[in-house]
C-alpha cells in the first residue's frame, strides 16, 4: 500500500470490544499515512433492521443470558453454523459492496458475522480487494472463519492454532489490538497494583473479564488448574473493561 490508500474496517457495535479493536487499528493505519474508515455492520441492513437486531442482542444478554449461551454453544458445535450464517446474510451483500468507497484498497473485519458477508464477495470475484479478518477473540468460534478471506490476523499463537484447526488459511500472529497506554508494567508498577487491589505480593493471578457490558457471570469456583505452573491456591479478580468512549 502507498500513502493515502484507503482501508475500510467493518465492525459491529455488539458490546464495545470489537469497536475498540477497530478504532485502534484505524489509529495505527492513519499513523502510517493511510486513510481508514470504520463502518458498523448494523448500517448494512435495510429498514433500520440492524439497530433492531442490536437492541435484541443487548436485551437477550441482560434478560436471557442462558439463551445467548445456548445459541453460542450451537455456533461452536454445529458444523453448519457458518454456512447458515452466510446464507442468511446473502441479501445484504449488495449493500455491503455499495458502502465501500471507490478507492478502497482493503477491507478488514473485526467481527465474525462481517467476515461471513465480505468473504463470499471476495471468493465470488465481486470484491477485487483483499479481505482481512482480525480475530478479536482468543477462543475462535467457527463463525469467524469464512471462505474467501485472504488473511486472518490473531492476537496470540493459540488463537492461530484454533483458527487453522477450523480451516482458516493464511493465519498470522500480529499481537493485541490495544492502545499505546496498554503495555507491560514495570516491577514497581506491578507491586503497586497488587497493593492497591489488596492482592498477595507473590503468586500467579487470573483476571476474569466479563466483557465490555459486564454480563458474564462467574459460577463461583475457579476452573481446574490449566498446567503444572499454576499454584494450588490462586487468586482471581473479575473485571469489566469499558472499551468505548475512552
Amino acid at each position: 500500500m502507498t500513502f493515502n490508500d484507503r482501508v475500510v474496517i467493518v465492525s459491529a457495535s455488539a458490546g464495545a470490544g470489537h469497536d475498540g479493536a477497530s478504532r485502534e487499528l484505524a489509529r495505527r493505519l492513519r499513523e502510517r499515512g493511510l486513510a481508514a474508515d470504520c463502518l458498523d455492520l448494523a448500517d448494512l441492513f435495510p429498514w433500520r433492521l440492524g439497530r433492531l437486531l442490536q437492541g435484541t442482542y443487548h436485551g437477550m444478554l441482560s434478560r436471557l443470558p442462558w439463551f445467548y449461551g445456548f445459541l453460542f454453544s450451537i455456533g461452536a458445535r454445529f458444523g453448519g453454523a457458518a454456512p447458515s450464517t452466510r446464507a442468511l446474510l446473502r441479501p445484504i451483500r449488495r449493500r455491503a459492496l455499495a458502502v465501500l468507497p471507490p478507492d478502497t484498497r482493503a477491507v478488514v473485519s473485526t467481527y465474525p458475522v462481517v467476515s461471513q458477508v465480505f468473504g463470499p464477495l471476495r471468493r465470488d470475484g465481486r470484491l477485487a480487494v483483499p479481505v482481512i479478518t482480525y480475530l478479536t477473540d482468543f477462543a475462535v468460534n467457527p463463525i469467524w472463519v469464512s471462505p474467501g478471506v485472504d488473511l486472518h490476523c490473531a492476537a496470540h499463537r493459540t488463537t492461530r492454532s484454533e483458527a487453522r484447526r477450523l480451516g482458516a488459511g493464511g493465519v498470522r500472529v500480529v499481537g493485541r489490538m490495544v492502545g499505546p497506554d496498554f503495555r507491560p508494567g514495570s516491577e514497581a508498577e506491578k507491586r503497586r497494583a497488587r497493593e492497591r487491589f489488596g492482592l498477595p505480593a507473590q503468586g500467579r493471578l487470573a483476571l476474569l473479564v466479563a466483557g465490555s457490558w459486564g454480563w458474564a457471570r462467574w459460577p463461583g469456583r475457579p476452573p481446574r488448574s490449566p498446567g503444572p505452573g499454576w499454584r494450588r491456591r490462586w487468586w482471581s479478580a473479575a473485571a469489566t473493561a469499558r472499551c468505548a468512549g475512552g
